[in-house]
């Protein structure tokens, strides 16, 4: 490969992994749905790139792999533009296969007798529109044995009101925790749709993205997903939280966006429920406590006035003169007593 070829490759990864201005941004993606494959030995990693947008058909174009060791430089391993036509880098051997899959438009790495040496990112690559477009990267790691894996728990944290009122932005925090292995990553949806927004950090059992939206738009009702893709999820059902904005308003009312106030805030982070707003029904909660505050003070007067009227009539049956019988004994005596002479 020639050393032009090689700056090209180069610059269409890191405008592939970084991304570009919106200009650059072919119609074409490709997405590796696992952030990291683990192979063990005699089990041979297979490495996923679904084709996305523009409706290209991956048997149409030419599919590519490449590899990045240690940090080290990029590595060509192999390319094919039809089941005849295949071919290999420099020390490449044949135990790498290239599988398509036409119904789901992608199509895979199989590394053959895989072992510790073959660690690595690796890279799906079109070429599409006089240009490499590439993959984010699939981190393959080799175990000595299958490890354990725990799926993720996502929480997304809603921007504060103060942040809406004063900086005239919403600023949108997912988390993720509790997974294993610590490869993960975060992709951000705003209406349904793929969205580009800050890269996530974090330790082995934690990560983080953000997403900053300008307050007009959070005002007039989005709805937010934060999708986490691990190893441990099926990529067909991803892990995923979303919070959203409705402008539920009945006719002839109205309301600021002052009225929607911190709920559950963390810090400067405001936890969300689900898809519901849950600043929306603010005001009914209001009521439902004030109306919960009334009723309990109406029992409380009405056990005290029970207690008051219990109270009287047992004092006015205690201060009443016990009652004469009228029934007496032989010698007038009270009762069955003899008056004694």
């Amino acid at each position: 490969m020639t050393a032009p070829r090689h700056l090209l490759v180069l610059l269409a990864l890191a405008c592939s992994v970084h991304s570009c201005s919106a200009d650059d941004q072919p119609d074409l993606q490709l997405w590796q749905p696992h952030p990291s494959v683990i192979g063990t030995s005699g089990r041979n990693p297979k490495v996923a790139c679904r084709l996305e947008g523009s409706g290209k058909k991956v048997g149409a174009l030419i599919r590519s792999w490449y590899r990045r060791a240690g940090g080290g430089a990029l590595e060509f391993l192999l390319s094919r533009q039809s089941p005849t036509r295949q071919s290999y880098g420099a020390g490449v051997g044949q135990r790498f296969l290239i599988e398509e899959d036409e119904g789901g438009n992608s199509f895979s790495l199989i590394i053959g007798n895989f072992a510790a040496a073959d660690q690595g990112v690796y890279y799906c690559a079109v070429w599409f529109n006089h240009r490499y477009i590439f993959g984010p990267g699939t981190q393959v790691i080799y175990r000595d044995s299958p490890p354990a894996l725990s799926r993720p728990s996502l929480s997304v944290y809603r921007p504060s009101a103060r942040e809406l009122r004063e900086q005239g932005r919403a600023t949108v925090l997912c988390r993720a925790r509790g997974f294993s292995p610590p490869e993960l990553r975060l992709r951000w949806r705003l209406d349904g749709e793929p969205v580009d927004a800050q890269a996530g950090a974090g330790g082995a059992l934690s990560a983080w993205a953000v997403l900053t939206v300008r307050a007009e738009s959070w005002r007039r009702g989005v709805r937010v997903s934060c999708r986490a893709e691990h190893l441990s999820a099926d990529p067909a059902d991803p892990p995923e939280k979303s919070v959203a904005t409705e402008r539920a308003v009945p006719p002839g009312c109205s309301r600021t966006a002052d009225q929607q106030g911190d709920l559950g805030t963390e810090g400067n982070w405001t936890r969300g429920s689900g898809s519901a707003d849950r600043s929306v029904y603010t005001a009914a909660a209001a009521a439902m406590r004030i109306a919960f505050a009334c009723y309990a003070a109406a029992c409380a007067l009405s056990a005290a006035y029970g207690m008051a009227v219990c109270s009287v009539l047992l004092a006015r049956s205690r201060a009443r003169p016990p009652e004469k019988s009228s029934a007496r004994g032989r010698g007038g005596a009270p009762g069955n007593l003899r008056e004694r002479s």
